[in-house]
């Protein structure tokens, strides 16, 4: 799916949001892979994985604040799906590497309708007799108000941002360097925010339940802001 193609799904989505009050909605599309022969942790069966966590960003590097502040999140994603952080290289199963991309601004154009309402009179038409008996002419008499309602369309131009956050794990070697790709998955969020910094967690929870699965195309689903997954993705561990 390209990038305009999400755009115009996020639009809509903006305008559901638009109707459904005032409690904050995130709409995040994320895709998946995942090879067939990976091993998957399992808490339920004691098979837990352990990972040491790197930047594909050469700006982000351990001991900056915002590697310090990303770790946290997706750490505590990562644990979700059965993994566990650890700073010894010789203790990790394999190598987690991250990036994060903010897009934009893209122009795109938006159509919206608004309700005007306004009051028109109603009439009643009298006829006007002569001495004889005879309909002359007509007269309108004024009646009640009707209230009517007329749908006024706007077209104006939004500026988009498209936020990402893209997981890659391989496995660590004997040398300790990465193998081959166990999985990976990226979750993105198109809208009129242009701060990355405060969707990362967003992102870090919607693609919680997507770490090493299949998702087999773009799987879009909606983060409520008092969501359980969100706040425990923000609370970190």
């Amino acid at each position: 799916m390209s990038l305009f193609t999400r755009i115009g799904v996020i639009l809509v989505g903006l305008l559901g949001l638009a109707l459904t009050g005032c409690t904050t909605a995130y709409y995040v599309s994320v895709d998946s892979m995942s090879r067939p022969d990976a091993l998957q942790p399992s808490a339920e069966a004691g098979n837990l994985q352990y990972y040491t966590l790197e930047s594909s960003d050469p700006k982000v590097q351990p001991g900056d604040l915002r590697f310090t502040e990303t770790a946290q999140y997706l750490e505590a994603a990562l644990a979700g799906a059965g993994y566990i952080y650890t700073t010894s290289p010789s203790e990790a199963d394999v190598i987690v590497t991250f990036d994060t991309e903010l897009k934009g601004p893209i122009r795109s154009s938006e159509t919206s309708y608004e309700p005007v309402y306004y009051s028109r009179p109603s009439y009643t038409r009298v006829a006007i007799v002569n001495k004889k008996g005879n309909v002359v002419g007509y007269s309108w008499a004024p009646g009640p108000y009707y209230t009517d309602v007329v749908h006024q369309r706007y077209d104006r131009t939004v500026s988009l941002y498209q936020k990402s956050l893209t997981l890659s794990a391989r496995a660590r070697n004997a040398d300790g360097k990465p193998g081959e790709e166990l999985w990976n998955v990226t979750a993105r969020s198109t809208d009129q925010s242009g701060d990355l910094r405060a969707y990362t967690p967003v992102l870090a929870a919607a693609a919680m339940n997507y770490i090493g699965q299949e998702t087999n195309g773009e799987q879009r689903l909606v983060l409520k802001e008092d969501s359980e997954m969100l706040r425990y993705v923000r609370q970190g561990l």
